[in-house]
């Protein structure tokens, strides 16, 4: 995947920059830019995926590809409204290394991924009183919830058994954080507070078996 890379600093530009030099399946599209000449860059550079950290007052250019951003405030409104379409994963400006790349990888798989606390809230204002679809990219089911994943239903799966993130990451030879971004969006998509609730909430649809 051709990533281009944006943020307002020298300094986390470079950061990021070998951050993704480090995974064997990124390459950078161009060097990384300012926010301020995105639009340019992804004319230019026509990249797989974005990876740019925001302030409070950014916005991405109308033509943005899909993109994972690393914003002040996760849950502004015109992230909210992104978030599942153009944009397949939001991040703190806190978040670790891991974060980062496991949410590139799974915006590469068309994934939609952010910390639980962020999804719940992006959640309750996106969709209140409802299960919310998320993962703007997965099959519907007939009632209009949005489906599980054939890979969140694999971990649910897992759960079930009483595997922890670890566990499961090793299985499938994946990162735990990867890991923690589909339990929590299986969380999301169930509208479950817990695990046991989202077991317990796959039985009833059928979505697994004890």
């Amino acid at each position: 995947m051709r990533l281009l890379i944006a943020a307002p600093s020298a300094v986390m530009r470079a950061g990021l920059a070998s951050l993704a030099a480090s995974h064997p399946a990124l390459s950078l599209a161009g060097a990384p830019v300012d926010p301020d000449g995105l639009g340019a860059a992804i004319d230019e550079a026509r990249p797989d995926l974005l990876l740019i950290a925001v302030g409070p007052e950014d916005r991405l250019p109308d033509r943005a590809p899909p993109t994972i951003l690393i914003a002040s405030d996760p849950r502004a409104d015109w992230i909210r409204d992104g978030f599942g379409r153009v944009i397949l994963a939001v991040l703190p400006l806190d978040a670790l290394p891991e974060e980062i790349m496991a949410a590139c990888e799974a915006a590469a798989a068309g994934l939609v991924t952010a910390r639980p606390e962020d999804m719940r809230a992006i959640a309750s204002q996106r969709f209140p009183g409802d299960a919310p679809p998320l993962a703007g990219r997965r099959p519907r089911r007939s009632d209009g919830r949005q489906a599980l994943s054939p890979r969140e239903i694999e971990v649910l799966r897992m759960i079930a058994d009483g595997l922890g993130n670890k566990a499961i990451a090793f299985r499938l030879g994946i990162s735990e954080h990867t890991v923690k971004f589909h339990v929590a969006s299986i969380m999301t998509k169930l509208g479950a507070a817990s695990r046991t609730e989202a077991v317990t909430e796959g039985l009833r649809r059928g979505l697994i078996f004890l």
